[in-house]
């Protein structure tokens, strides 16, 4: 799916029954900056980069109910412990398309959190109120969405009741002993996550530098009640933490036309931690470094409800002749897998005849050095491969791989024809074998670079 979104304005309301409602005004008044007025924060969610997959719909053109959290220190902090932070690990939850004042492109909230107080008869309240700029004081900001996929220290699953917030694991000054087994020694605040292939996961930080662009204002002293009078607001641009792969079928030959894909999947690695606030050498993935060994992550499908299923059988776009360009139709959503592996296990499940009659499934070995369209060293956080199967006969399937947005890197071309895994080598005097599909011109199509 190559679809991009945008939020412009966001903030998170949390509130709970029976607190009272402060009544904020969130328009911030330029002016001194030693004025008695306080100033709320509020934030801005610029574009992530790129698009955004999630576990519930798959991919998405904006935010609908959305949960994210968001992270704020004072500069002076020593390190990243939740109990000095300003803001520390709040929900921040998007409107829904029924909301009052929903644009799914822009929406202007704040985040808020409760914050106890006594009224006239000494009785202990609670008010919601939106984080206020404290004097002078300088702060920085986070964010990260990190769908379903926030599991426990061990790996475990979460207990529902411990799932809101997300547990974190604070190295640094409060280091939890569970992060010694991933040997992640930089301060820092980490999510442990495990993925299915489904969930997407993204950071983000508000870049001060860019925020301030051509305004005049001090970037020393973002983000402040100072900067936010005038007119100066964190911006947190989400950007994306895995490899994406999606992928679309096709018949090369008419022996193609009635094999249907049953399922696909790849293999790889599915624990980690997301660092999430920390230092700009710190932050994404590190992969869990015991007990990770690879596993088959499923292509799924967004089902009538909008939620994920299994993928249905699929007959891929018809051949007709050699003179006739094929154009490929997606299947599935995508999975989305950890980067930075030298390789992934592509399996492709395929039937004869619509009657489900089962074909050995077919594996591939994925590598970075298979990728075209430029140089590519490793699959990397944030590039989407688009994977085309071309389909001559029962056994035989031709992935063509190819990297798109969410990043353009290259495709990657899977021929029988021509595919070797890797350390293989060719026998001397000795021709690749063309597949036998009854047709005069089997060869594959090539496919562009978007």
């Amino acid at each position: 799916m190559k679809k991009i979104y945008s939020l412009l304005a966001l903030a998170a309301v949390i509130s709970a029954a029976g607190c009272k409602k402060a009544e904020v005004t969130t328009t911030v008044t330029p002016g001194d900056e030693t004025g008695d007025d306080r100033v709320p924060v509020l934030f801005s969610l610029g574009q992530p980069k790129f698009d955004v997959s999630v576990k519930s719909v798959g991919s998405i053109e904006a935010w609908n109910g959305h949960s994210l959290y968001i992270l704020g220190y004072d500069t002076a902090a020593p390190d990243y412990s939740l109990d000095d932070a300003f803001i520390p690990n709040i929900k921040a939850t998007t409107l829904s398309s029924g909301d009052e004042g929903y644009d799914g492109t822009k929406q202007q909230l704040t985040v808020e959190h409760e914050v106890p107080y006594e009224d006239p008869a000494g009785t202990p309240q609670t008010v919601t109120e939106p984080f206020y700029y404290s004097g002078s004081n300088i702060y920085k900001f986070f964010g990260y969405y990190v769908d379903d996929a926030a599991v426990n220290a061990d790996f475990t699953a979460l207990d529902p009741a411990d799932s809101d917030p997300v547990p974190v694991i604070v190295t640094g000054g409060t280091a939890d002993p569970a992060i010694t087994a991933a040997n992640l020694a930089n301060d820092g605040v980490y999510i442990p996550f495990q993925i299915n292939g489904s969930q997407d996961i993204m950071i983000a930080k508000a870049e001060r530098k860019t925020d301030v662009g051509t305004s005049g204002v001090d970037s020393t002293r973002c983000y402040s009640a100072y900067a936010a009078r005038r007119g100066i607001q964190p911006n947190l641009v989400f950007q994306h933490q895995l490899s994406r792969f999606t992928f679309e079928i096709k018949s090369g030959s008419i022996a193609g036309n009635t094999v249907f894909v049953e399922s696909i999947s790849l293999t790889s690695p599915s624990k980690g931690y997301l660092c999430v606030a920390g230092g700009d050498n710190t932050r994404g993935i590190v992969k869990a470094t015991t007990d990770n060994n690879p596993v088959a992550m499923n292509l799924m499908e967004t089902g009538a409800d909008g939620t994920c299923q299994a993928l249905t059988h699929a007959q891929p776009a018809e051949y007709t002749d050699a003179d006739t360009p094929v154009t490929a139709k997606e299947i599935g959503e995508s999975i989305m897998v950890i980067p930075g592996e030298e390789q992934y296990i592509l399996t492709v499940q395929t039937s004869q005849d619509g009657v489900h009659t089962p074909i050995p499934a077919q594996t591939y070995t994925l590598t970075p050095a298979a990728v075209t369209g430029g140089t590519v060293t490793e699959f990397e956080a944030g590039k989407s491969y688009t994977v085309t199967l071309t389909i001559y006969g029962p056994e035989s399937v031709v992935p063509t791989v190819t990297l798109t947005q969410w990043e353009d890197g290259g495709s990657v071309a899977i021929d029988p024809d021509e595919w070797k895994e890797p350390g293989a080598e060719e026998e001397p005097g000795t021709e690749p074998e063309v597949p036998d599909t009854g047709d005069e011109n089997p060869d594959q199509e090539e496919v562009p670079v978007p």
